[in-house]
């Protein structure tokens, strides 16, 4: 499974959902979730396939780590242009 194998997962979708929320709290604009987090929230079983479906969103610069120890990630300019429809990604690259 992948995204540049099949494409674009209701996973890749509900991470960059949530990942989209806004908050303005400590000059931050959206919200930094570690996969544990996402996974809390979205329903999935395990924040190790959650993990997997950060990194490949990463891979398309659609969401970024924000720390290195822990693994927070946060959507993208690119993330949020894509669940808007103004971006096309082409993921079989």
């Amino acid at each position: 499974m992948g995204l540049t194998e099949d494409g674009p997962t209701d996973a890749h979708r509900h991470v960059l959902e949530l990942l989209s929320t806004k908050i303005e709290v400590a000059g931050r604009e959206r919200i930094q979730l570690s996969p544990a987090c996402i996974t809390k929230n979205i329903g999935y079983k395990t924040s190790n396939y959650i993990g997997e479906i950060c990194r490949e969103l990463e891979e398309f610069d659609l969401v970024k780590k924000v720390e290195e120890k822990g693994a927070y990630y946060a959507i993208t300019y690119r993330g949020r242009a894509y669940l808007k429809g103004d971006l096309d990604v082409d993921f079989d690259d």
